[in-house]
C-alpha cells in the first residue's frame, strides 16, 4: 500500500511556468489527489536567489514561482544552512494549516546517519558594543573601578568612549 508520495523535485515534475496561473491547476489536482487516496503527497521545492537586503532565512515569500504553490501546501517547511561552515540543516515551520507551527529543529547527516540537534542559528559578527560589554564584564569582575580608568584602558584596546556607554 503506498503510504505516501514524493514529487522531487517539483519543477522537474512538470512542463509548465512556474509563475503562471496553470500552477494552479496542477495544484489543485494534487491536492484532489491526495484526498483521493488518503496519503500526503510530498512536493520538494526551491527556494529563489535572496535580494541583497534579504537575510539568509527562509521565507515564503522566498518559494520560487506563483504563491499558489505555498497556496495549496497544508504545510510548508524550510530547510536551509544559517552556517555554511557547519554540517547541520535548519528546518523552519513556514507554513502550518493543521496545528500551531513546531519550534524549529536542526539535524545533519553523519556517516549516513541523521542526527537531530538544535537548530542551527545565522553567525552573528561581534559588534563594537558586543566588545566594550565583554571588556566591561572582564574589568569589572573583581572590583568596582573609576570611570577614567575603564575608558583609558578601553581605548587602548581600540574600544570608544561611545561603545562603553552604550
Amino acid at each position: 500500500k503506498c503510504t505516501a508520495i514524493v514529487v522531487d523535485s517539483l519543477s522537474g515534475g512538470h512542463n509548465l511556468d512556474e509563475n503562471a496561473a496553470e500552477m494552479r491547476a496542477l495544484l489543485r489536482d494534487l491536492a484532489k489527489l491526495a484526498g483521493t487516496l488518503g496519503v500526503p503527497i510530498i512536493l520538494v521545492h526551491h527556494v529563489r536567489k535572496r535580494a541583497s537586503h534579504e537575510t539568509a532565512k527562509v521565507t515564503l515569500d522566498r518559494i520560487r514561482g506563483s504563491s499558489t504553490i505555498v497556496q495549496f501546501c497544508r504545510t510548508v517547511c524550510g530547510l536551509w544552512k544559517p552556517d555554511e561552515e557547519l554540517n547541520s540543516v535548519r528546518v523552519d515551520c513556514l507554513k502550518s494549516s493543521f496545528c500551531a507551527p513546531p519550534a524549529p529543529f536542526g539535524f545533519s547527516i553523519v556517516d549516513n546517519t541523521i542526527r537531530f540537534s538544535t537548530p542551527p542559528e545565522v553567525p552573528r559578527a561581534e559588534t563594537t558594543v558586543d566588545k566594550a560589554a565583554e571588556f566591561l564584564r572582564a574589568a569589572l569582575s573583581k572590583a568596582p573601578q573609576p570611570f577614567a580608568t575603564l575608558r583609558d584602558a578601553a581605548e587602548a584596546q581600540g574600544i570608544s568612549k561611545d561603545s562603553i556607554y552604550r
